[in-house]
């Protein structure tokens, strides 16, 4: 996969833990990925015949739900109605992107169960903090250090290095039905009462950039740097679409 290109990209300021990413990472590939687009279709995994089962055979009249969690930068504003195969930009070229993942400020868990509230997949769930063009403060991005010498664009949020930050995206139940469960399987280990989140293991530490190395940023020791590897266990089918 080609990284991302220009003088505002993430590449340009931090080409190895871009590089990384794109090719350790499945969240790069969620808008373009074969395997998911052929299940949201109805196809081969070329896309060169029609096949069963797929959404788009089923309900070919609607984009479905399924942007709002593999393409979310692009379905912010239109969770229900982003159509998979219309993407454009970033959101299909790498799906689950920087900018977006880097602009997540909170996430909506029932109090109650900590779990997200039924019907309400990925950004529906998500507090997306993304300033105005026109604005003085043009970028915001959350992160995990506390020291960036940038404190007008970057924070550090705490909540980035929880399990719960994945949640939304990660737990998903519509009309009463699961649909995939997997924070709240995390949720029912026994990793939690050990004090262990999930992120640690799936946001790997070191990485050989220095952050910024050589564009103002700030120098660290490599072994502090996240590597967004996202080392994962087996792939999990996360959508079911109804049997022809």
């Amino acid at each position: 996969m080609d990284s991302p290109s220009g003088a505002n990209s993430c590449y340009s300021c931090k080409p190895r833990v871009t590089d990384i990413w794109l090719s350790n990472d499945q969240h790069a590939q969620s808008g373009a990925n074969p395997r998911f687009l052929s299940l949201y279709n109805g196809s081969n995994i070329t896309g060169t015949e029609a096949i069963s089962p797929g959404y788009k055979l089923d309900f070919p009249g609607t984009a479905g739900n399924c942007a709002a969690c593999h393409a979310p930068g692009a379905a912010v504003d239109a969770p229900f109605t982003t159509d998979m195969n219309l993407l454009t930009g970033v959101d299909r070229d790498f799906g689950v992107h920087c900018d977006f993942c880097h602009k997540v400020a909170g996430v909506y868990l029932n109090p109650f169960t900590g779990l997200p509230y039924p019907n309400a997949p990925g950004v529906i769930s998500l507090d997306i903090r993304r300033p105005f063009p026109d604005s003085p403060r043009y970028q915001l991005f959350f992160g995990t250090f506390d020291d960036d010498n940038v404190p007008l664009e970057d924070t550090k949020l705490p909540l980035i290095q929880k399990s719960q930050w994945c949640a939304a995206c990660h737990q998903f139940s519509f009309w009463g039905t699961p649909i995939y469960q997997s924070f709240k399987e995390w949720q029912e280990s026994p990793t939690p009462s050990m004090g262990l989140s999930a992120r640690p293991a799936h946001a790997a530490r070191w990485s050989d950039d220095q952050r910024s190395s050589g564009m103002g940023g700030v120098e660290r020791d490599p072994m502090t740097i996240h590597a967004h590897t996202m080392p994962a266990r087996p792939a999990r089918l996360c959508c079911r679409t109804r049997s022809r």
